[in-house]
């Protein structure tokens, strides 16, 4: 017998409200979804293994679990002295087969081949690869592009704003975050080109000044820079001294002010810093 704690127990055991489970890698949530399957069999035994259904967020978790409760049913034919208990046991083993135990995927695809006429679907359709669905995505978001730029349509004016690469990479994520998306798109829906474009700016704008505030705020970022003020070569003409005499002047600049001269003051650091060069002799 498995010896549980006490939240691993009230997972497996509690009934009739929504249930959490939060841990970590390899801390055994699969075993307590594994138990509380049995464990639903267990207590009530006019269950039949395909009245549960599980649902994992891979084939593998899928297989893993079947396989697991595959061999905790063994055991508990190997152990029960009661013949209809081993009759019932035997029974959700030869079933698990059939269990409805997968991705979300293939649980839907199961509803839909079982109602298909409610579904209005071909009960013969395929769910399509992801491979193929992110060629077919890109194929229309390209297609759906050259059109309203072919068209003059207002929308295409994003392209003055973006690269082509840039807004294919925006519509590829919004169409991938689905209903979301559509909940964030509708704020907005009713607004102009250059309002939209407008209102971005300044989300960019307001994002890129707390990125920096909590960048120069960091206390490592700040224990590096006392270093870089602190020491020096022993030849003022060695490049890396050069170099770091730059960067403390940059960060001088970026500690001191707030508006976008603090931005440049950033982003012309990471362009000054160049390790290439200097002597090491200078430094010791």
């Amino acid at each position: 017998m498995m010896d549980w704690t006490t939240a691993q127990r009230e997972a497996i055991e509690s009934r009739g409200q929504r249930i959490l489970v939060s841990a970590g890698a390899g801390s055994g949530k699969t075993r307590v979804l594994v138990e509380r399957f049995l464990k639903l069999l267990e207590d009530n035994p006019d269950w039949k293994v395909s009245d549960i259904v599980a649902v994992t967020f891979t084939e593998k978790a899928a297989r893993e679990m079947v396989s697991r409760i595959r061999r905790e049913i063994r055991s508990r034919i190997e152990q029960s002295v009661d013949m209809a208990e081993r009759r019932r046991w035997r029974e959700h083993r030869n079933a698990l087969d059939s269990a409805r135990i997968g991705t979300i995927h293939s649980l839907c695809v199961a509803i839909l081949r079982a109602h298909p006429a409610e579904a209005e679907l071909d009960p013969a359709f395929e769910v399509i690869e992801e491979i193929e669905a992110a060629v077919l995505l890109d194929e229309a978001i390209e297609e759906a592009l050259n059109e309203a730029a072919q068209q003059s349509a207002p929308e295409a004016a994003i392209l003055l704003q973006l690269s082509t690469i840039q807004v294919k990479t925006a519509l590829r994520s919004l169409i991938q975050q689905g209903e979301r998306a559509m909940r964030a798109l509708g704020d907005i829906a009713q607004k102009k080109v250059d309002e939209i474009a407008a209102y971005w700016q300044q989300m960019i704008a307001r994002k890129q000044h707390e990125a920096a505030s909590a960048l120069l705020e960091n206390a490592n970022w700040q224990r590096h820079v006392q270093t870089l003020t602190q020491i020096a070569a022993l030849d003022a003409t060695d490049k890396i001294e050069s170099c770091r005499l730059e960067v403390v002047d940059l960060l001088e600049v970026a500690g001191f002010n707030e508006d976008e001269t603090r931005l440049k003051a950033l982003r012309d650091l990471a362009a000054t810093i160049n390790l290439v060069g200097g002597a090491k002799k200078k430094w010791t």
